[in-house]
């Protein structure tokens, strides 16, 4: 069982086979990563849910488990936010490929994955830009401030208050509701 920790698989190994003649040691062991948080809270879950959704329109979005331990151990220190999802869709006869001879995906679907990289992308970008103070904020803030007096312009950024940011309610961006 994923949440198993090793001293409970070597218990449970031991009492299945139930033969004192066979010994069972663990020549190495790295543990579960810690489950990765998957809430409509979650903003990168939701990045991932929202493109995939906006790829593959019919398809469900839900979390599982991977019984495999990945390069994702190396990233743990970064950050709590691992996800292995691959945007493949794989068919019956797909999985026999796996690692094996002639390993592929149809064009179609590799056209798919493409897509989907590309909306991770623009739906991460569409979050910093709504995120970011519009220009008129950030003036209106610095006018607060009280330190106007001190400002002076160098020329090329005169107009650094005023410079437009891109449109953040284009419908290219807009993320699925749940």
């Amino acid at each position: 069982h994923p949440t198993s920790n090793l001293d409970e698989v070597l218990e449970h190994d031991r009492w299945a086979i139930d033969d004192p003649r066979v010994k069972i040691e663990a020549k190495d062991y790295t543990p579960p990563p810690p489950i990765s948080p998957y809430s409509d809270e979650s903003m990168p879950f939701q990045i991932i849910a929202n493109s995939a959704l906006q790829v593959f329109p019919t398809g469900h979005i839900a979390p599982g488990t991977l019984m495999a331990n990945t390069d994702t151990k190396h990233y743990l220190n970064f950050t709590s936010n691992i996800y292995r999802f691959s945007p493949a869709f794989l068919t019956k006869n797909d999985t026999s490929r796996f690692h094996g001879i002639n390993e592929r995906i149809s064009v179609e679907n590799f056209g798919q994955v493409v897509h989907f990289y590309h909306q991770v992308i623009r739906n991460s970008d569409q979050i910093m830009i709504d995120a970011t103070p519009k220009s008129e904020d950030l003036f209106e803030d610095f006018e607060a401030s009280g330190d106007t007096e001190d400002f002076s312009g160098s020329g090329s950024g005169d107009n650094m208050w005023t410079e437009d940011i891109p449109d953040s309610t284009s419908k290219d961006y807009m993320l699925t509701e749940f």
